[in-house]
């Protein structure tokens, strides 16, 4: 093992012996188990305990990273001591009770609201992908539905602001766990007990294991802390069935949509035994965040984002007001570790983005103090609302070693939306009662201060107003796209390392990062067309770039500091297989020697849509000697060899010769929801080579759309 993996493994050990003991003072003061002292030190013992396990070979992490994340941990520690030391005279609640009271009636109403809600939005996802793959998509191929949700530009506007409705799913299914564990279904209502389930089946469909291991961590946290855990053992073989359970869950989500270690041969091959495999990726999720937070500190170009990660959904609000530019990109750019297939930096990678080293030890000072003093004020007041913020803070603090969900949109919009859930369900005092009270306190307070918030009131509703009915005024014109592309080359020359650039779809990751006003794309191949409407195509080989887009007016814009004119060449050469994902993919009995090339399409076409394939060769008998045909594909989907590579095979026809050459078409109509990469084939590895000499000009790919 490495140096850093045998101090990983000694704080692992500390950590998790000074959970226990924290514990146990926990338990004899009456707190309970279930703290945010326990739960941090408890993620971050076994998060670290893991990543000491020498089970992949991970790049060597810096020492900056190390202080980073070792001082967090003791900083987080310290604000919990102060907010502990603030709340030592505030009583424990008596064991074993409950001071939380429901109304049967309100909280049935309210789930159905919530319930209908959640699954509108998942109507509208539903829609949103009919629009771009049809909705067969959601059953026959998840891989394109869940590539979709973070590719296409179309469905994410489709889907937009109903997204925040699918959320709703996530409080219907807490409110069903309330009222079953209440039993507060009964009468008309008892088809809740059956039907309060389905909240969770809209993110089968989504492939977002994240949002299905939310809702269940949460509403776990929720109960735990609604009536804690007496019985230390039983809490404990709890813990280890629940963790056993959401690795099972994690892992078929992950295999539906195709995220599994046989799709990944790039983990594979730095894994130093393949013995269960099978949680080599639930692994990787777990340990691979501190290579990637130590990479991220060293990338030249990683933006400085100066605090709005942090405050990420006032800012999206604020930006869809016209205010500010921009919001920055919420999902992490991609980096080698040494595989560039992963992005996630755990909660310091946004810290570090807004605040830098210093921050990554304030920031966890600032949330310790907070997570502990609501948990606190759960545990011993007993009260819904309480309960509710104590439990979300719980959440952020159990998925600190991963990411940063105090930055969530879902976060947020749940702590605006618990005050008002409480307001509702909540037995006593009622809704009317608490509307009552609130209105005897402001007629209480001076007449001045009832004026001036009146006053205040209405100037910010005047304000917003104003704001967002002059939005399109305001407006900033963004820069030339040939600047764009430019400034997105001189960003680019800075990554390489040893005369070597990044992949081409972790460098598009890292432009977009840096520059979020603009789409990056992953080009498959270096002479690729690049897509429209602004979208910059990224390709890279070695040491050679290729930055290319089109303007709305269609005119090319290259940027390619290439020793071959990469925008006008003339020979086949360029056209070769280089994109690594789809090379890796076609290794299996050598199919890969049997590739001409791969062409990949700006966006994926619908059912139907015509798909014509166009190129000319020297070699007047060519589908005589070289028996080519083209494969309709993903660029990270397997082609494999065999039955299914010859189900997918289209054949080529022969079309006039002048001039010494011949024109070629493949033409073929969209059978299956959508596709991303043509893929060109021969009969052998020496066949292949011969028509790749052969192929005069490039390869001209028109799509037409489905007819009506």
């Amino acid at each position: 093992m490495t140096a850093e993996r045998w101090v990983a493994l000694l704080t692992a050990l500390i950590l998790l012996a000074g959970c226990w003991r924290v514990a146990v003072a926990s338990m004899r003061r009456g707190d309970g188990l279930l703290t945010a002292e326990t739960v941090f030190l408890a993620v971050w013992g076994m998060a670290l305990g893991l990543f000491a396990i020498p089970w992949i070979r991970y790049t060597q992490s810096s020492l900056e990273a190390w202080v980073a994340i070792y001082g967090s941990i003791a900083t987080f520690m310290l604000g919990c001591w102060a907010a502990r030391r603030r709340l030592q005279a505030m009583p424990a609640r008596p064991a074993g009770e409950s001071l939380i009271g429901f109304n049967q009636r309100r909280l049935a109403i309210t789930w159905l609201v919530l319930f209908v809600l959640g699954l509108t939005g998942f109507a509208a996802f539903v829609l949103a992908v009919d629009a771009s793959l049809g909705w067969e998509s959601l059953l026959t191929n998840p891989q394109a539905t869940r590539s979709l949700q973070s590719a296409s530009q179309t469905f994410k506007s489709d889907y937009g602001l109903w997204k925040l409705l699918t959320y709703f799913n996530q409080v219907a299914f807490l409110l069903w766990t309330i009222g079953l564990r209440a039993r507060l279904f009964g009468g008309r209502w008892r088809i809740a007990y059956f039907v309060g389930a389905v909240s969770l089946v809209p993110y089968v469909f989504t492939g977002d294991r994240t949002l299905i291991l939310t809702s269940l961590i949460w509403i776990a946290l929720f109960h735990l802390l609604w009536r804690p855990p007496a019985q230390p053992k039983r809490f404990a073989m709890l813990i280890g069935i629940s963790a056993i359970a959401l690795i099972t869950v994690f892992s078929l989500l992950g295999a539906r949509v195709g995220k599994t270690i046989d799709a990944h041969p790039e983990i594979s091959t730095r894994m130093t035994t393949q013995t269960l495999s099978v949680l080599a990726l639930p692994y990787v999720y777990l340990t691979g965040n501190t290579p990637t937070f130590s990479q991220l500190i060293k990338d030249p170009i990683r933006p400085h984002t100066d605090g709005k990660l942090t405050f990420l959904p006032l800012v999206k609000v604020a930006h869809k007001l016209g205010i500010g530019a921009t919001p920055p990109e919420q999902v992490g750019a991609f980096y080698p570790i040494p595989f560039d297939t992963f992005n996630n930096y755990g909660w310091l990678g946004n810290i570090y983005l807004d605040f830098g080293l210093i921050g990554c030890l304030v920031v966890p000072l600032l949330f310790g103090f907070l997570a502990c003093w609501l948990v606190l004020l759960a545990l011993r007041k007993g009260s819904l609302i309480a309960i509710w913020f104590g439990s979300l803070a719980l959440f952020v603090v159990a998925y600190t070693p991963l990411i940063n969900k105090l930055a969530s949109t879902l976060v947020w919009q749940y702590m605006l939306l618990g005050p008002l859930i409480v307001l509702i369900v909540r037995d006593k005092p009622t809704p009317r009662e608490t509307v009552t009270a609130l209105r005897r306190k402001f007629a209480g307070l001076p007449k001045a201060v009832r004026i001036s918030t009146v006053a205040a009131s209405l100037i910010l509703l005047l304000v917003l107003a104003a704001l967002a009915a002059t939005r399109s005024e305001r407006q900033t014109t963004p820069p030339p796209l040939a600047a764009t592309v430019e400034h997105a080359k001189l960003l680019t020359l800075k990554t390489a390392e040893s005369g070597v650039l990044p992949g081409a779809y972790a460098l598009a990751s890292r432009l977009h990062a840096a520059d979020p006003a603009h789409i990056y794309r992953q080009m498959c191949l270096q002479g690729s067309e690049p897509a429209a409407n602004g979208v910059i195509g990224v390709f890279t080989e070695g040491p050679v770039l290729r930055l290319a887009s089109r303007d709305s007016s269609g005119r090319l814009l290259d940027s390619a500091p290439a020793p071959i004119d990469l925008a006008n060449a003339t020979t086949a050469t360029v056209l070769r297989p280089v994109n690594r994902d789809y090379e890796l993919l076609l290794t299996p009995d050598n199919v890969l020697g049997n590739a001409v090339a791969n062409l990949s399409l700006p966006s994926s076409p619908k059912i139907g849509a015509t798909a014509e394939l166009e190129f000319r060769s020297r070699d007047l008998s060519l589908l005589r000697d070289a028996h080519p045909y083209v494969v309709l594909g993903y660029c990270t989907e397997t082609v494999q060899p065999g039955r299914r590579r010859k189900a997918l095979a289209i054949p080529i026809s022969a079309g006039a010769a002048s001039n010494g050459s011949r024109t070629y078409r493949a033409t073929t109509k969209a059978t299956k929801p959508g596709f991303a990469l043509i893929g060109v084939f021969a009969d052998s590895p020496e066949s292949a080579a011969r028509m790749r000499d052969s192929i005069v000009g490039g390869y001209r790919l028109t799509i037409s759309p489905p007819a009506g």
